[in-house]
């Protein structure tokens, strides 16, 4: 019932294209670890990687990592372009509960049952954050529809309960 990686092994996407959907998973991390659950991912052998096209629900250890975060950087932000509202992330090591909803370029992110934030995807606000972001040079959160991703950013993450709900 737990999908888990030791760490660098790989991200995992779905076979399916989503576009107006609900995810809703369970997540935990340990100690200085990183993660991210991603939506609208292109694949296609010009992008290497998840995060230059897909948006990225952050899941990180906001109190120990090691590097300092921004509000941008940290547990439920829209990663590196919008910060969460209210984050009430629970421990290290113990299960949180993320929603995700995707409806007609509407995204919501929930966490632990709190609506933390939200943002349109053709919107001229998020364009003008992505271009104030390290993802300004990419083709970042530009897709309507695509894959959904779960990330493995080197260390240990641990998912449970993953269901998606097509609107």
């Amino acid at each position: 019932g737990i999908l888990s990686t030791t760490g660098k092994q790989g991200d995992i996407v779905t076979d399916k294209i989503y576009k107006n959907f609900e995810l809703s998973l369970e997540w935990k991390i340990e100690a200085k670890d990183n993660s991210g659950v991603f939506i609208n991912v292109v694949e296609d052998p010009k992008y290497k990687r998840m995060y230059e096209t897909g948006p990225e629900f952050q899941i990180i250890d906001d109190l120990n990592y090691p590097q300092e975060l921004t509000p941008s950087q940290k547990t439920g932000s829209l990663s590196d372009v919008i910060p969460p509202n209210g984050t009430k992330v629970k421990n290290v090591g113990e299960w949180n509960h993320t929603r995700i909803l995707v409806n007609n370029g509407h995204v919501e992110h929930w966490l632990n049952g709190k609506k933390i934030l939200s943002y349109e995807l053709s919107s001229a606000t998020l364009k003008e954050q992505i271009a104030n972001s390290k993802f300004a040079k990419l083709p970042y959160a530009q897709a309507n529809e695509g894959r959904i991703g779960l990330q493995d950013h080197g260390g240990p993450v641990f998912y449970k309960n993953i269901k998606i709900r097509t609107l």
